[in-house]
């Protein structure tokens, strides 16, 4: 397979969707092939993590121009997507989940110390399997099959591109979508602030998607905004950081359930390990309105306003 990436996108206002869609897609794709090489070259988390990263990317920016395609040509692409990112994710979040257990080990007496290096262990066997499905997988005629399936996709012009009307008024560029899909996802974030005050988890980690949302839309678009368009950016991923350490608890539970169901030696230290990260969420739920506040500062929306002005 051969696929040249591109720096940027060189997204222009008059580009129809599915064509202006098509180069912020092969930017992304470009990133996911670097990163993938890093990560069968080398056993760095950090690869794993850009690689997790640029696959979320090419959903999301999917996700975004999905209208302007046929769903018949998109939906194997989409689910070879969705496959690559659960393994991704798989190794992703036991590497972060280890990293804090052992800055945690480092806090505690000898002994729980101990206790706490011997379940890293069990949990490093796990992690060698996951990584070996994930080589598996980038390694696999299946693979392989769907890169070029995707390289094919992303070099041919309007290739299962919708049919636009010609003798009709239709919003199908750029300059006329890009407003309306950043509006109406703004709205979407804004729509929770009623509710924040007694939010539930699982409504805050729902919140967390829709805000990573609003940042993606924002950055898929971002050659042709205003220079404010950071102001927003930077705010949405300070929002959407301090949410996820907000579900960090939970999941750090989940993992341990998946993971460590047989733990004999040790149990109690990860039971206190759990209480620990379970009070520091609870500490930062108290932030949970002044966060808010930031992201919601008028600032931030003239900021909006004058980015998407531009178009």
């Amino acid at each position: 397979m051969t696929f040249e990436a591109t720096e940027r996108p060189n997204l222009q206002p008059d580009d129809l969707m599915s064509e202006g869609g098509r180069k912020v897609l092969a930017f992304h794709f470009g990133k996911m092939l670097a990163r993938q090489a890093e990560v069968l070259a080398s056993e760095d988390i950090e690869a794993v993590h850009q690689m997790r990263v640029a696959t979320r990317r090419l959903r999301s920016t999917l996700r975004i121009f999905r209208p302007y395609y046929r769903q018949n040509a998109l939906k194997p692409l989409r689910a070879a997507l969705k496959h690559t990112a659960e393994l991704l994710g798989n190794v992703r979040d036991l590497d972060v989940y280890r990293e804090h257990l052992m800055r945690y080990a480092k806090e505690q007496p000898s002994a729980k110390r101990r206790d706490l290096r011997l379940i890293n262990d069990q949990l490093g066997k796990r992690h060698a399997e996951l990584r070996s499905h994930l080589y598996e997988h980038l390694n696999s005629a299946a693979y392989a099959a769907f890169l070029r399936d995707f390289a094919a996709f992303l070099q041919t012009p309007y290739a299962a591109a919708r049919t636009v009307p010609d003798d009709e008024p239709i919003p199908c560029r750029v300059r006329e979508v890009a407003p309306r899909l950043i509006y109406e996802q703004y709205g979407v974030v804004r729509a929770y602030e009623p509710y924040l005050e007694k939010a539930s988890a699982e409504r805050l980690h729902a919140l967390r998607i829709e805000v990573k949302r609003l940042r993606y839309l924002i950055e898929a678009f971002s050659e042709l905004l205003g220079s404010q368009a950071e102001v927003v950016i930077s705010a949405c991923k300070q929002l959407q950081d301090f949410l996820g350490e907000l579900q960090d608890a939970k999941v750090a539970a989940q993992l341990s359930a998946t993971y460590l169901p047989d733990l004999r030696r040790g149990k109690r230290a990860l039971e206190r390990y759990l209480e620990a990260r379970q009070a520091d969420q609870e500490r930062l739920r108290a932030s949970l309105w002044e966060q808010w506040s930031a992201f919601n500062a008028p600032s931030v929306r003239e900021a909006l306003g004058l980015a998407v002005s531009a178009l």
